[in-house]
This record gives structure tokens, C-alpha cells and sequence, in this order.
């Protein structure tokens, strides 16, 4: 075979950054233990040259890949989104790719249709689940939730968890990544104004006045906005579950969602997952969840602040009424431990 085929039908070779000028896409090759010590496959640096290879993007749209559909978890951001693919990823014959670079990419490109007419091709490579895996499992980026509709319309795609935690939990994360977190809540609002349809009828002016913390409640609002229309349009390949569920219970939902995602888990296999490393280890900074957790809490949270945040959910409440979102989202899933029988739908 020729380097562009093996790289094609090699696992281990992702695709990773589209240059529109080009036309090109780049792979990097990433072998499964490197993978499994990265918090996002976004931040993933070859060490050699020949790891990092561009490919013709029409040699990538003309292939058709043999693979199983990929599965999604999209989210809303600070919600436990990466413990879960890595929960995930831990189960025998399952991969969980946490935020591939590429739909960035594509996202930031959605008004080129070169760009778009590859999210099919890069979701059969992505699902090439090699030797001893037979399903994958993909959670983009929140930056890349307006490519979610062009992605499940994709032949490749299977089924899709929204996963979603509560704004008060949501605002409290922005405020423990200090000024860094606020900077990155004005942009996500920015961003989401421009690639999910749901009007807020507020005014250009109106936006200047808001505080960084009524920013990022209206970027929250927006992603759940366009799960709520999701889930009540998606049909049975959609499921909703919320954060505060994944956290308290940890074990029953990674039964639900692998229910969900008909992967073939165990009671044992799951309880042994939950009770490991992996759910006491921080997810993206490594350590001890419990005490960096509570660290960034004594260092950023006030009575000044709690306040603000009180004042903020119940501004949001009044929005969500106005625009007919109601939590918890429909088509839930329950982490409840009693249950042993199928998906239970709303």
C-alpha cells in the first residue's frame, strides 16, 4: 500500500487540522497509550516529523471507510464531559476520543462547504476502532456543537448523549478559572450567538452592559437552547443526562449511558471503573480531584460572588421560560440503580 493508504486504514493515524488554502488535511499519528495521558486530543504535539502527515482532501472525500457508526457525547461545557470519555474509554473494546482538533477546525470553516463535505469521511476514519476495540466514541468540543446537526445527518454517526450541568455549577467553573474563565465566557457567547439559531431579542447595546457572569449564563442558555431542540426533534438516537447524576452516582450512570450507547458492559466492569483512579484523579490538570477542587473554591468563591450567582440563575430561569426551556431536558436518562431494564424514553 502507498503512505496515504496506510495512513487511511491505520487507527492509530487522526485526522487533525484542515487548511482551507490548501485544501489539505493533516494526520498525526498517536499511538493508544499516548492518547489515553491526553486531556484533548486538540493539545497533541508530535515529537517526530513523520508523525504529522498532509493528505489531499479529495483523496479523504473519495474513500469509504468500513467502520462502525460513531457514538457522541456533546456537551455544554464544565460538566464532567471528559471524566466521562475516560470512564468510557476504560471499558474493554470501547475507545473514547476526548475533543479531536479537527472538528475545531471544520467548525470555524462551516461557511466553506469544502470543509463541511468532510465531516462524513472524518467520521468513518475517527470510527476505524482497530484490533481490540469494536466501538468509538467521540466528544468534540462545545466550540464545535454547531456542526452537531451536520454531524447526525453524517452516515457514519450512531447515537448522541447531551450532556449537560446545571448554570449554577456552570458559573462557579468560570469563576474559579479567574480572568482566563471570563475571557473565555465572552467568547463562548460570541461564538454561540453566531452558530446556534436561537434568538435572545436583546439588542447589540444590551450585550455590552451584561457582567462577565450574565455572559457566560447566556452561553450556557444558548448550548441548552439547542439540546432542548434536539431532544424533542432528534428522535431515539437522542439522550440527555445531566452532570450532578454522573457525579453522585457514578456507577449507574456508566450503566445507563453504556446501555444507551449498546456497548456490552457488566455491573462489575462498570462498579470497577467507578470505583478507580480515574474518578479521583482530576481529568484535565491530574491530582487529586477532591483537594484541587476544593482549593479553587476557597481561592475564588465569596459571598459577593454566591450572591451574584443566585441572582444570575434566577435571570436565566426567566429567559428559559420566555424560550420554552424547561429542566431537566426531555429524552433523559437515569442514573438510578434499580433499574435493569431498556432505555426508558420521555
Amino acid at each position: 500500500m502507498s503512505s496515504a493508504e496506510n495512513i487511511l486504514s491505520d487507527h492509530e493515524w487522526f485526522p487533525h487540522e484542515y487548511d482551507p488554502n490548501s485544501d489539505k488535511l493533516a494526520f498525526v499519528r498517536i499511538a493508544s497509550a499516548a492518547r489515553k495521558q491526553l486531556a484533548f486530543l486538540a493539545d497533541f504535539r508530535p515529537l517526530l516529523d513523520g508523525d504529522r502527515i498532509w493528505l489531499d482532501a479529495d483523496l479523504v472525500r473519495s474513500i469509504r471507510v468500513q467502520s462502525p457508526k460513531v457514538a457522541f457525547v456533546f456537551h455544554s461545557a464544565f460538566c464532567r464531559s471528559t471524566l466521562l470519555i475516560k470512564a468510557l474509554d476504560e471499558f474493554d473494546g470501547v475507545i473514547g476520543l476526548s475533543e479531536p482538533q479537527i472538528f475545531n477546525n471544520l467548525q470555524a470553516h462551516s461557511a466553506d462547504a469544502r470543509a463541511q463535505s468532510l465531516i462524513g469521511p472524518v467520521l468513518s476514519l475517527l470510527g476505524r476502532p482497530g484490533p481490540d476495540a469494536s466501538a468509538v466514541i467521540v466528544k468534540p468540543s462545545n466550540f464545535a456543537n454547531g456542526l452537531i446537526s451536520r454531524m447526525l445527518s453524517s452516515d457514519a454517526a450512531g447515537e448522541a448523549l447531551l450532556l449537560y450541568g446545571s448554570l449554577r455549577d456552570f458559573l462557579v467553573s468560570i469563576v474559579k478559572k479567574g480572568l482566563q474563565g471570563r475571557i473565555w465566557a465572552r467568547k463562548q457567547l460570541l461564538h454561540n450567538r453566531q452558530t446556534i439559531p436561537i434568538a435572545l431579542e436583546m439588542d447589540e447595546r444590551a450585550y455590552y452592559e451584561l457582567t462577565d457572569l450574565q455572559t457566560a449564563a447566556l452561553a450556557w442558555l444558548l448550548h441548552l437552547g439547542q439540546f432542548h431542540h434536539l431532544a424533542r426533534t432528534g428522535g431515539d438516537r437522542i439522550a440527555t443526562f445531566q452532570s450532578t447524576d454522573f457525579a453522585q452516582q457514578p456507577q449507574a450512570a456508566l450503566e445507563e449511558i453504556a446501555r444507551f450507547f449498546q456497548l456490552d458492559v457488566d455491573p462489575t466492569e462498570a462498579r470497577t471503573v467507578a470505583e478507580g483512579e480515574i474518578f479521583s484523579r482530576h481529568s484535565k490538570k491530574g491530582g487529586d480531584y477532591s483537594r484541587i477542587s476544593a482549593q479553587e473554591s476557597r481561592n475564588a468563591m465569596s459571598k459577593v460572588t454566591e450572591d451574584e450567582i443566585d441572582q444570575i440563575v434566577y435571570w436565566i430561569d426567566v429567559i428559559s421560560a420566555q424560550l420554552g426551556i424547561t429542566l431537566p431536558l426531555s429524552r433523559k436518562l437515569h442514573a438510578d440503580q434499580s433499574r435493569a431494564g431498556s432505555r426508558e424514553r420521555q
